[in-house]
């Protein structure tokens, strides 16, 4: 071998054994190679500056992956969400920290174990597509459940395919969830609640805007009204004659926010106008400013009906104390005229005109007082009197009167029914009865038009009932009052016995005519039947029981004998004349007579009469002293001195207010010289 080629082949050993070692130290530091200097020696050889090449990404890609797998830890790590990474057969291969708080296992538990550990319901023959997410039960190591959202997505590495899945607790958000469908569950509850309570609730709850178009109409409005939920539904609210100021009030009021209560009118669908309270409050918009009107309505017709019964009752009441107080003074009077009038009587000749001019007046005062009865039985509920009666003679003597009462423009017809017979009854209440059923057929001709009053016998057998008779069977003295006026509905006609109830306008009527003639009829064991139809007048006929006596017949005064006597009678009356006039009416039929205006002087002149004192004839209300504690007293003095009361209020109202007790001698004022001498005679004698 030449030199030559033995020093290329040198040469080209130690330049191999120099690449040699150059390639090492590139592999050691692979960056190495990015610098100048080291590139030098290799450019000259293209395959060993590709190797280190190969060598620096290599050496790159190593530490990327390092370097991204530090990241991914550190993101797992600290991820809110359990993130877990399972192999082909659920394995768990990695679990992070949030893994450990949620499920309550170590990661030394939870790696190797199957996923069902913290999942039950996974299956390892399910492929989970990437992006996948649904709603699982997930299981902490205590046993509880846990709500889970989880999230699977695949990846392959080497010849295995993995997945790493994200397992996030969603327990708040269930409680929300619940808690929301909780309350939702509460709001539709009570909207439930406060709709069967809008509709089972007996007030009107409306809801309008406030151009008055209604939103909410409930069932009591229905009633109220008369329209229907569908009819009043956007439209305007029932009118309201006569009250368009309230209207105008209660919008302006509520526009403002105000509530407002107040009373008004409105009209139902059948045209009558009712009384109500409205209750009313803003309706809140969207805005929470106001939007419309909510109100409560109450029906207050009854209440204002009731009202207007209590103020008439308290007029009424007034009225009957009136009456009762003027009674004791005007039967003082009507006992003074009668007095004075029966012993004028007895000078003047029997065919002579005075004589005919006084007996009228002794009539006129008879009426005057059977006047103040009725009065008084009005006012005091006096106890009746039951006489035997003839009808036809009752409405005889009262037809000059009805005459005045009705007025000339409406005809007053009378037809007395032949052989009616006899009922047994209080005078005065059957003058009431004909009286008042006179009076509201005048007023229901207001035009005039024609009555008819007429009596008859009816025989009410068994088959009554088909007239809703509820009497017993039996004869019957009948009257009926008809008119020819406006008649009534069967509404109206149903309602007539009511107290208070009238048809007639404000201040026009007490209501208490027809109640306290049904009242007097049943009092007498009868019955009162009505038949009417509007336009066709009305026709009302009383019942009551017949019986087979003879009626009552008064006994003339001039052709009576008065019972006389001797005994000596002190008398106590506060109203001189009335006493002047008892003093005379006395002393005429032998009777001496001590004259007292009030008790202390009774007992005055008790104490110093040498003589007995036979009666004691007292008035009972009196100033200072009442003629019960003048009655004790005296007895103490006189215990024979016998007592006998008198007094313009009736005897059964002295008792009722406890001025007297019941069964002592009374005489009722005004009383005639008849009744004087025959009651003195009875309690002298008893």
């Amino acid at each position: 071998m030449s030199a030559l080629t033995f020093r290329t082949l040198f040469g080209a050993m130690r330049a191999r054994k120099d690449n040699a070692m150059h390639l090492e130290s590139i592999s050691s530091d692979p960056y190495s190679v990015l610098h100048p200097q080291a590139l030098t020696p290799l450019r000259k050889q293209p395959q060993l500056a590709s190797l280190a090449s190969n060598l620096a990404n290599r050496r790159w890609a190593e530490e990327a992956l390092v370097e991204s797998e530090a990241r991914y830890r550190i993101v797992a790590q600290t991820a809110v969400d359990a993130i877990v990474t399972i192999d082909e057969d659920g394995e768990i291969l990695f679990v992070n920290n949030s893994a450990e708080k949620i499920f309550g296992y170590s990661t030394a538990d939870m790696l190797g174990r199957s996923l069902k550990l913290l999942v039950p319901g996974y299956s390892s023959t399910e492929d989970p597509d990437l992006y996948q997410t649904r709603e699982m039960a997930g299981r902490h190591n205590g046993g509880q459940a846990i709500p889970l959202e989880v999230s699977f997505g695949r990846f392959t590495q080497g010849s295995r395919t993995l997945a790493t899945g994200i397992l996030r607790d969603i327990s708040p958000r269930k409680r929300a969830e619940e808690a929301r469908r909780s309350v939702e569950e509460e709001l539709r509850h009570a909207n439930e609640t406060m709709r069967a309570l809008i509709e089972a609730t007996p007030l009107a709850i409306v809801a309008f805007d406030f151009s008055e178009n209604v939103s909410k109409w409930n069932s009591a409005a229905e009633a109220m009204f008369g329209w229907s939920e569908a009819e009043m539904m956007g439209r305007s609210l029932p009118p309201a004659p006569g009250k368009h100021a309230d209207r105008l009030r209660l919008i302006e009021a509520v526009r403002h926010g105000q509530s407002l209560t107040m009373e008004t009118a409105r009209q139902r669908k059948d045209g009558a106008t009712i009384d109500i309270s409205i209750s009313a409050g803003p309706l809140a918009g969207p805005d929470g400013s106001p939007a419309g009107v909510v109100a409560v309505i109450t029906d207050i017709t009854e209440r204002k009906r009731l009202e207007d019964q209590l103020r008439q009752a308290q007029k009424m009441e007034a009225v009957g104390q009136l009456a009762g107080g003027i009674a004791h003074d005007f039967n003082n009077l009507l006992t003074v005229i009668s007095g004075y009038d029966e012993m004028l009587l007895d000078s003047l000749a029997a065919d002579s005109r005075p004589r005919a001019y006084a007996l009228e007046i002794l009539r006129s005062a008879e009426k005057a007082s059977a006047l103040t009865k009725q009065l008084l039985a009005f006012s005091r509920r006096q106890v009746a009197r039951p006489a035997l009666l003839d009808i036809n003679l009752v409405i005889a003597n009262l037809s000059n009167m009805l005459r005045r009462l009705i007025g000339e423009d409406i005809e007053m017809v009378i037809l007395p029914g032949k052989h009616v017979g006899t009922v047994r009854a209080d005078p005065g209440q059957i003058e009431q009865i004909i009286i008042n059923l006179a009076v509201n057929a005048r007023d229901a001709m207001p035009n005039g038009g024609r009555i008819t009053i007429e009596t008859g016998v009816a025989d009410l057998g068994e088959d009554r009932d088909q007239m809703h008779f509820d009497v017993r069977p039996g004869r019957y003295v009948s009257i009926a009052v008809t008119d020819t006026g406006y008649g009534m509905n069967q509404k109206t006609k149903s309602r007539i016995f009511e107290p208070f109830f009238t048809t007639k306008g404000q201040g026009e009527g007490t209501g208490l005519g027809l109640s306290t003639i049904y009242g007097i009829v049943k009092q007498n064991h009868g019955d009162i039947w009505v038949y009417s139809e509007p336009g066709k007048g009305s026709t009302f006929k009383v019942y009551l029981p017949a019986v087979d006596e003879l009626p009552e017949t008064s006994q003339c005064v001039e052709n009576t004998l008065l019972p006389r006597g001797k005994e000596t009678i002190l008398v106590v009356e506060d109203e001189t004349d009335l006493g002047v006039m008892i003093q005379e009416m006395l002393e005429r039929l032998g009777y001496t007579v001590l004259m007292a205006p009030c008790g202390q002087e009774a007992i005055r002149i008790a104490s110093v009469h040498s003589g007995p004192v036979h009666l004691l004839l007292t008035d009972v209300v009196m100033p200072k002293a009442s003629g019960r504690e003048l009655a004790g007293k005296l007895l103490h003095l006189r215990r024979q001195t016998r007592v006998l009361y008198m007094s313009g209020y009736p005897s059964e109202t002295v008792v009722q207010h406890g001025v007297l007790q019941a069964g002592v001698d009374f005489l009722e004022k005004p009383f005639t010289a008849e009744t004087l001498a025959r009651k003195v005679r009875e309690v002298l004698d008893a």
